[in-house]
């Protein structure tokens, strides 16, 4: 298995989505786990990072082994 460094993403959401109102963002902080721990997503109201272990997102999508 080849070590892969995650990729990691800032997200704004009150830039990306200007229309949203405020009530849409009722936590605080949160730290949520997607695809099998494999993504992350640690958000402060609308600011978020993502930290992306998947390596190549298609073949894992595939069932390819890597």
């Amino acid at each position: 298995m080849k070590m892969v460094l995650p990729k990691i993403t800032y997200v704004n959401y009150k830039k990306a989505f200007p229309t949203m109102h405020d009530g849409c963002f009722k936590s605080l902080f949160s730290f949520d786990r997607f695809w099998g721990g494999k993504l992350w997503n640690i958000s402060c109201k609308y600011y978020a990072i993502v930290i992306d272990f998947r390596g190549n997102w298609i073949s894992d999508m595939m069932g390819d082994k890597q």
